[in-house]
């Protein structure tokens, strides 16, 4: 009688594919760019990690120079993940620049903003963060705030890796208000700018106390939501989880 053949050392029962399991989402993650001696596009590995343990599969994508290759890779997303990353050139919404700001190079900005536009039109669930939420805001038609007032009554937005914290809350009957189960969640916060205004496929559904909004979402798609904060930086919390739980969901 032969005798049955072991598993290799290397692989266990657990990870031999289930024929029964459904498949694991592909998330599009847009690159962030530098243009240093040795250009290159990177991904902090946070956000692939969080995607990863959310149930999906990270896919980065850098910024693509061809419109026509940026529709034909979102043909192979279930879903879209925008990143955080420098500043938008204010040109991009009516104005001038007023502030000291660090510029996102050109390539990326113009790709992304292609991105984004590609996937609200083919209704590709999206969760954008910081820079992504405020690149989806002025897509939307809608304007920043240059750079956030500081004073005794305003909530400390920026300071150094994660020790900056606040509330968020929620505006009623908003999606960011069912993920949380209640209208105030805490939240890290790393930003000098924000999102002022929104275009009319958007509304804002989240904000702090001192007024800066934290949070836009979009009625009339299956699932596109932007957040000032790192969620990335959250998995252990539900101002974590939950979004990119949200994300893989909408995705299925």
């Amino acid at each position: 009688m032969p005798h049955p053949v072991p598993f290799p050392s290397s692989l266990t029962r657990e990870d031999t594919p289930d024929p029964m399991a459904r498949p694991r989402p592909i998330i599009g993650i847009n690159c962030d760019y530098r243009q240093e001696e040795r250009a290159c596009s990177f991904l902090y590995p946070a956000y692939q990690k969080a995607v990863e343990a959310a149930g999906g599969i990270p896919m980065l994508i850098p910024p693509l120079s061809r419109p026509a290759d940026i529709d034909q890779l979102l043909e192979h997303c279930d879903g879209l993940l925008l990143t955080g990353g420098d500043d938008i050139d204010p040109r991009h919404y009516g104005q001038e620049v007023r502030a000291p700001w660090t510029p996102v190079a050109p390539q990326k900005e113009a790709a992304d903003f292609r991105l984004v536009r590609s996937a609200l039109g083919r209704d590709v669930p999206m969760l954008a963060v910081c820079y992504g939420m405020q690149l989806l805001g002025v897509v939307s038609g809608g304007t920043l705030v240059q750079d956030l007032a500081t004073g005794p009554d305003r909530v400390r937005h920026h300071l150094p890796d994660e020790l900056a914290r606040h509330e968020v809350r929620a505006a009623p009957g908003s999606r960011l208000s069912e993920l949380f189960s209640g209208s105030i969640c805490q939240t890290n916060s790393k930003h000098h700018q924000a999102v002022a205004s929104v275009g009319a496929s958007l509304s804002i559904s989240g904000k702090t106390v001192d007024d800066v909004v934290e949070a836009i979402e979009s009625p009339n798609h299956r699932f596109v939501l932007g957040v000032q904060w790192h969620p990335e930086l959250e998995r252990e919390s539900a101002s974590g989880s939950r979004l990119f739980e949200s994300l893989i969901a909408a995705c299925r």
